[in-house]
């Protein structure tokens, strides 16, 4: 199965298509495309952690959940509350980083829906990480953009994902009272189209034929004046 497909394609599936309780899978995917860009081979554990800081501390400043447990918070969002505070220094937040952020993640990150992919792109133990040839792979040629424009756009659509589960929303009779009284003005939405390609890979959603070539455009599914929203789930590429 491996001789068929290539990194980039395993990479995107686990980008794309894995059940991510939390963002912390989409955080490490920044993480070693950061480290191919510099061309680091070996990354310790406390330069996995520095990095990893660096992102949620640059993303958190938007106060989207990272978890869809709507009662908890991830280690992650603890720790840079606590460094936002001044209760902790930044050196401190780093060490509690290094010490708790990665049991999960750094083991899980190849499996994808409880399956292994046939692909590793780092060995792991607890000195850090060696980054392997099917990495830089990934990120070689000149598609580095749109593969860190999924990685992003994932990122955009599991927040949003748990904030509306933290707002207790339900695909209920209620759902478009819920999306007039939550509407915003319109937004610029072509930022997605790296994501929704993910998905559709290169086929237009509404007849399936091939994008290639032709202009792209993304369309509101229900149409916006009837859900005053530009949420993700109901973008497509056309």
């Amino acid at each position: 199965m491996k001789d068929e497909f290539e990194s980039k394609d395993f990479w995107r599936v686990i980008i794309l298509f894995g059940l991510n309780v939390a963002t912390y899978k989409i955080a490490l995917a920044r993480c070693l495309y950061n480290f191919t860009i510099e061309g680091k081979n070996k990354v310790n554990m406390e330069e996995l952690a520095r990095e990893f800081f660096y992102i949620y501390k640059d993303r958190l400043k938007y106060d989207m959940p990272q978890l869809d447990n709507p009662g908890r918070q991830t280690k992650m969002e603890y720790i840079i509350k606590l460094f936002n505070l001044s209760k902790v220094s930044e050196e401190q937040a780093i060490d509690y980083v290094k010490n708790n952020a990665f049991v999960d993640v750094v083991p899980r990150f190849h499996t994808v829906n409880s399956q292994a992919i046939p692909m590793s792109f780092y060995k792991y133990d607890n000195s850090g990480l060696i980054l392997t040839d099917d990495l830089f792979k990934v990120f070689d040629g000149d598609k580095n953009e749109s593969l860190i424009s999924e990685v992003n756009s994932r990122w955009d659509l599991l927040e949003g994902a748990f904030q509306i589960k933290r707002d207790n929303s339900t695909l209920a009779n209620d759902v478009r009272l819920f999306f007039l009284e939550r509407g915003h003005e319109r937004k610029n939405i072509t930022g997605t189209t790296a994501v929704l390609n993910g998905y559709q890979k290169d086929s237009c959603f509404y007849c399936g034929e091939s994008m290639v070539g032709y202009s792209i455009n993304v369309d509101h599914v229900i149409p916006r004046q009837v859900l005053y929203h530009d949420e993700i789930w109901n973008l497509v590429l056309v």
